[in-house]
């Protein structure tokens, strides 16, 4: 074998060894741009009418998860909510501190509570409360 050919063959396996390495920083690339986009919900907020709460633009948490995706966080202003949740998406519940107060009470109705019992489960699917 001549030293032309030795070096022509070196000269292969190193650009081999190129392509295999930015293909494998491309795909790296390409999932962690997919996985960013992916991760992070919006932020849905609520807010009762006669508490102080920055940026609600919903008063019962239950418009805010119907109008959540999967993936999204409703941060809930303190407050007393009375309402009955059934959550079948996949969701962040959390709670918010304004002026000092961070307590979110929710009061369902028990005729409520005893007509979800009967017909579902109260919650189904993969949710996750924080």
């Amino acid at each position: 074998m001549k030293l032309r050919d030795l070096d022509h063959l070196i000269h292969q396996k190193e650009v081999n060894m190129l392509r295999r390495k930015q293909t494998q920083v491309g795909l790296a690339l390409l999932f962690v741009a997919a996985f960013c986009a992916t991760s992070y919900g919006k932020t849905l907020v609520v807010g009762q009418p006669s508490a102080p709460c920055p940026n609600a633009r919903y008063t019962t948490i239950t418009d805010a998860v119907n109008a959540a995706n999967p993936g999204d966080v409703v941060a809930i202003c303190p407050a007393l909510y009375p309402e009955q949740l059934i959550i079948a998406k996949p969701l962040t519940l959390e709670g918010l501190t304004v002026n000092g107060l961070g307590r979110v009470l929710l009061q369902p109705s028990l005729v409520a509570g005893l007509a979800a019992c009967r017909s579902r489960p109260l919650l189904r699917s993969r949710t996750r409360t924080t």
